[in-house]
């Protein structure tokens, strides 16, 4: 999630960065709104707890002068404030849920080094490792090969989870679960990493 305090103090920049990342439709402007409004009720409800801390003072030393009159008008006053704190406390909540829900529909700023494309197929090759195998047959891609083998379904996948996802099947799961154990037995025995299985529900 992007920090507000950049967002506040670069929102030309940000607003850039999006249109840049064809994210036009990012809440940024909503959200910098949103944290507008929710830093005026913060330093409204200050003002008025001070003036009711303030207020309740008063009423008892009203009251022990003999002063009932301006006590009453003091305690109404208080009743007030409470209400319109209330008010406030409650607009507040809602705010600080849209303006969390906007936030986290802000992707995070490009790096200055990643160049800008429109999708994949302007992906910049930053390096490459060894030479590409030749073969003397056509290679099918993995797509074709996974569908062919019936280890990998992307149509239940699309419609579990959206665009880009995939259900892995029969061997295709035991091969992903047989790298994630290589990878976690690789770590933890030749570099020194600690596995830790946290809870699966975390708070917020």
């Amino acid at each position: 999630m992007l920090d507000i305090k950049v967002m506040r103090e670069n929102r030309d920049a940000v607003l850039a960065a999006m249109e840049a990342l064809g994210a036009t439709d990012a809440p940024v402007a909503e959200a910098l709104d949103l944290d507008e409004r929710r830093r005026q009720i913060l330093a409204t409800v200050e003002v008025l707890r001070a003036e009711r801390n303030a207020g309740s003072k008063q009423i008892g030393q009203l009251m022990r002068a003999g002063n009932k009159a301006a006590g009453q008008a003091a305690q109404a006053r208080m009743s007030e404030i409470g209400e319109e704190i209330k008010r406030l406390d409650e607009e507040l909540a809602q705010v600080e849920q849209a303006f969390g829900d906007a936030m986290l529909s802000i992707p995070n700023l490009p790096h200055p080094s990643v160049p800008i494309g429109r999708d994949e197929t302007e992906n910049v090759v930053v390096r490459t490792e060894g030479e590409p195998r030749t073969f003397g047959f056509e290679p099918k891609a993995h797509w074709d090969l996974g569908t062919a083998l019936d280890i990998i379904d992307f149509d239940r996948g699309v419609k579990l989870s959206g665009t880009r996802f995939y259900v892995l099947k029969g061997a295709g799961a035991r091969l992903q679960r047989a790298l994630i154990a290589w990878m976690l037995d690789l770590h933890t025995t030749q570099h020194g990493y600690t596995e830790i299985y946290p809870p699966y529900m975390v708070k917020s």
